[in-house]
């Protein structure tokens, strides 16, 4: 069996230690793990010191140069002439846990999926204010919906190459600035018949880097979540009548209306007030989308 790790990168020194926690994995008998970098920087800067950290770590690594900064250009160069069962996308800023890639296949063998999700776990700083480690909101695990996995994310999650269903479909380039590219594509495989699962134990950690540990960061990302789950609303009408997308709206609207009141109840308490206003960010993000407005750009 062969199972590809792909990372996309962009000027992020942090990929040394996810090269190194992928050299230290424990790897089946009868699997064969090779690893994929998509650097997707206008030059290939990194280039030598990437080949460097992998050599050292004892992986076999092909370098891919995806110029320009278009993340789905990256994560379709990872997709490109593939030769491999399975390949399992992890994030440059992230380091897998023992026993992450066993899980990740026996998740997989077991259910016979063609998407196995695996959590992403955040790692707070020291000056970490309270109420965002409390809240979490940059630990990543899929949602349910109806019961099942509709939609995901790239951070940790592994594609089974052999599926149909799979095999040929390619992250959205007009995505590719502001993100939601991997929710679409997800959503898309959902759609086309794809069965989500998701494997507890398959566990990556990120830290939480300072720029990111800020409020305004997270009203940012979580606006532009917001704008991705609106774009799969409008996506998945294509069929409804105007009634329909009018409930849809007023819906989002009524959110956050009520996030604003939960807000001003809250307004002393950080975590309650903090947690409102994100969450009516969020359904912000939706109602904006819905009514026509074009997504932030993230990268």
């Amino acid at each position: 069996m062969d199972v590809c790790a792909a990372i996309c990168t962009f000027r992020r020194p942090a990929v040394r230690k996810t090269l190194e926690s992928l050299g230290q994995q424990r790897v089946p008998e009868g699997v064969k793990l090779s690893v994929r970098v998509a650097d997707n920087d206008l030059e290939p800067a990194m280039k030598s010191q990437i080949l460097a950290i992998a050599a050292e770590a004892g992986l076999n690594l092909t370098y891919i140069h995806a110029p320009y900064r278009n993340i789905s250009i990256a994560r379709n160069a990872c997709l490109d002439n593939l030769d491999s069962d399975y390949l399992i996308f992890i994030d440059d800023d992230e380091e897998l846990a023992e026993g992450w890639l066993v899980a990740m296949l026996s998740k997989a063998e077991k259910t016979a999926a063609q998407v196995v999700f695996g959590p992403v776990l955040a790692i707070y700083p020291e000056n970490c204010p309270e109420w965002m480690e409390r809240c979490d909101f940059h630990t990543t695990k899929p949602q349910y919906e109806e019961g099942v996995i509709q939609t995901g994310y790239t951070g940790n999650t592994l594609l089974d190459m052999r599926s149909e269903i799979i095999n040929g479909e390619r992250f959205n380039l007009s995505l590719g600035q502001t993100g939601g590219e991997d929710t679409e594509f997800f959503t898309r495989l959902f759609r086309n018949g794809a069965k989500l699962v998701y494997e507890e134990n398959a566990i990556a950690y990120e830290e939480v880097p300072a720029h990111r540990a800020k409020l305004r960061w997270l009203i940012k990302r979580r606006y532009c979540a917001g704008q991705s789950y609106g774009h799969r609303l409008i996506t998945g009408r294509e069929n409804s009548s105007a009634i329909q997308s009018a409930i849809e709206l007023t819906k989002a609207v009524i959110k956050v209306f009520i996030c604003f009141v939960g807000l001003l109840l809250f307004s002393t308490h950080s975590l309650k007030r903090n947690f409102w206003l994100l969450r009516g960010c969020l359904h912000l993000g939706v109602t904006s989308k819905l009514i026509g407005r074009e997504n932030l750009k993230q990268y």
